[in-house]
C-alpha cells in the first residue's frame, strides 16, 4: 500500500474546477471564478450611482452648470422620469429577452458601451451651460439611466446558471455587497484625492489633488465621470472573461 497522499489541487484548479450538482436553471454550475467574476460585475456599476446620481456629479450639475439648486434638481427629477418611462416601455422585451435562454453577455457588452462612453463625456460639463451643455448631460442621464436598468436585468438573469438554488442566495448578496463596498470605496478615495485637499488639514489627506486636477476648474467634481466610466470598463472584464455564457 502507498503511503503517498494525494498531491493538494492547485489553486488555479480550485477556482476553475466545477462544482457538484445542477445549476438553478439546469446544467452544470459556473466555477467559483464565474461566479465570482458575475458578483463583482456589480461592483463596477454601483459606483455610477453614487458619484454621478447622488453625491458628487449631481450637486455640481445643480450648483454650478445650472446656477440654481432647487432647478438643477427638478432638471434631473425630469431627466431620471423620461428613463424610467423609456424603461417601462423597453423592459418587458428585454426581459423575454434575457429570459428566453439566449447568450446574455454580448447584451451587457452592448450595455456597458453605451454607458462607459457616455459617462466619461460628464468631464466636459462645464459651468454655466459650457462644454456638452445642460441638455447634453440631461440626454447622458436619460440613456445612462435606461441602460444601467437594462444591464441589470440580464446580470440578474445569468445568476440561475451559475449555482444550485440552494446557493442563488448567497451569490446574490456577494454581489450586493461587492456593489456597495466598491461604490463606497471610490466615493472615499474621490473625497481624499481631490474633494477634500485645501480643505480639511488630516494628515491622510493630500495637499493638493492628485493628478494636478485643479478645483477652481471644478475638475474635482467633473472628474467622477471618468472614474465611474473607467470602474464600468474594469470590473466588467472579469465578467466577459470567465462567466459561461452558454
Amino acid at each position: 500500500m502507498s503511503d503517498t497522499l494525494p498531491a493538494k489541487p492547485t489553486l488555479r484548479a480550485r477556482w476553475t474546477a466545477v462544482p457538484d450538482g445542477m445549476a438553478a436553471s439546469g446544467g452544470v454550475c459556473a466555477s467559483p471564478l464565474g461566479q465570482w467574476a458575475w458578483a463583482l460585475f456589480e461592483g463596477g456599476r454601483n459606483p455610477y450611482v453614487l458619484l454621478i446620481t447622488i453625491y458628487i456629479f449631481a450637486p455640481y450639475f445643480s450648483g454650478e452648470v445650472i446656477g440654481d439648486s432647487t432647478k438643477g434638481q427638478a432638471l434631473l427629477n425630469f431627466a431620471n422620469s423620461i428613463s424610467g418611462f423609456l424603461v417601462c416601455l423597453i423592459a418587458p422585451i428585454l426581459g423575454a429577452i434575457a429570459d428566453s435562454g439566449l447568450r446574455r453577455k454580448p447584451w451587457i457588452v452592448g450595455f456597458i458601451g453605451i454607458m462607459a462612453p457616455l459617462v466619461f463625456l460628464l468631464w466636459w460639463s462645464l459651468p454655466n451651460d459650457g462644454g456638452i451643455g445642460v441638455w447634453g448631460v440631461l440626454l447622458i442621464i436619460i440613456v445612462v439611466g435606461a441602460a444601467f436598468e437594462f444591464s441589470a436585468m440580464f446580470h440578474n438573469a445569468m445568476l440561475p446558471s451559475l449555482v444550485t438554488y440552494e446557493r442563488v442566495g448567497a451569490l446574490s448578496g456577494l454581489g450586493l455587497a461587492l456593489g456597495n463596498a466598491s461604490g463606497v470605496l471610490l466615493l472615499i478615495l474621490m473625497l481624499i484625492g481631490f474633494s477634500l485637499p485645501g480643505v480639511v488639514d488630516w494628515p491622510f489627506v493630500p495637499d493638493a489633488p492628485w493628478f494636478g486636477i485643479d478645483k477652481a476648474l471644478h475638475q474635482d467634481a467633473r472628474i467622477s465621470g471618468p472614474n465611474a466610466a473607467n470602474y464600468m470598463v474594469v470590473f466588467t472584464q472579469p465578467l466577459v472573461l470567465f462567466y459561461p455564457d452558454r
